[in-house]
């Protein structure tokens, strides 16, 4: 089973505590995805901007022949001249947004975080560049009721994507945003508020869940993501440990993938 989507989770540079991969090593990943048949690169992580090798992973995407780059992107970096580098460059993006207003943004994104977002998405939108933008939203105690009004903003305004997300118990940085965590009861009864507002007043626009399931895919029909950390660690689906695969440091993209393909034929 091969992934049509590549989602690399680059690292936090201010948070390097070393053994990540380096540039190279993602390129060379990116290529061999490329020559398995992927469509798709995302670029994730705690911010892709400040990853100093992201232009160069867009590029190397592009020439390897994928059909579409995306990156998501937090809203921190977001200045004039980064923007029109991002039209030029055929990016599609995922901006973080958690709410329209900036309390249900900022908490989590810093202080002016939202505002960024905010001009972003209406500098595409000008561009008439709705169909390679989307939104990526955090599902919090803070926000969650909020969220089906932000999906029906998105679908207005024509955007082609609205995800949404929580994060795991390790993933907040501090105890007062631990206590704003969805609990998995409101986890499953925000999926099924979102997946009515998905036929109501978005059907145009894909809306669901990254990361309720651990195989979950981005897109309808599509196979699952192959995720590989900065670590160079391996797995299918968005978040979690489950389905690791291997390490891409010390093996060859084919060989895992076709190592995987033979053990579940077993």
């Amino acid at each position: 089973m091969n992934a049509e989507k590549l989602l690399l989770v680059l690292p936090d540079v201010q948070e390097s505590t070393g053994g990540e991969m380096s540039l190279n090593q993602w390129g060379a990943v990116v290529e061999q995805f490329a020559s398995q048949g992927g469509r798709e690169l995302l670029l994730g992580g705690a911010e892709p901007l400040g990853y100093p090798g992201f232009w160069v992973l867009v590029r190397r995407g592009a020439k390897a022949g994928l059909s579409r780059v995306t990156a998501y992107l937090s809203g921190s970096l977001l200045e004039p001249w980064v923007m029109r580098s991002l039209i030029e460059s055929g990016v599609h993006l995922l901006v973080a947004l958690d709410g329209l207003e900036p309390e249900h943004h900022d908490a989590l994104h810093g202080h002016g975080s939202h505002a960024r977002a905010l001009s972003a998405i209406e500098l595409f939108l000008k561009q008439g560049l709705a169909g390679r933008l989307g939104i990526l939203a955090t599902a919090t105690e803070l926000n969650r009721t909020h969220l089906p009004v932000l999906a029906a903003w998105a679908a207005g305004r024509g955007l082609a994507r609205f995800l949404w997300t929580s994060v795991p118990d390790g993933g907040w940085p501090s105890v007062q945003l631990r206590a704003l965590r969805l609990s998995p009861e409101a986890k499953t009864d925000l999926a099924a508020h979102m997946q009515s507002v998905s036929r109501s007043v978005a059907p145009g626009a894909f809306v669901g869940p990254m990361d309720l399931l651990e195989d979950v895919a981005l897109f309808p029909g599509c196979s699952p993501i192959l995720r590989v950390t900065a670590r160079g660690d391996a797995y299918w689906g968005f978040s979690g440990d489950g389905g690791q695969l291997g390490n891409m440091k010390r093996t060859l993209l084919a060989d895992l993938l076709t190592r995987h393909a033979q053990a579940a034929g077993d």
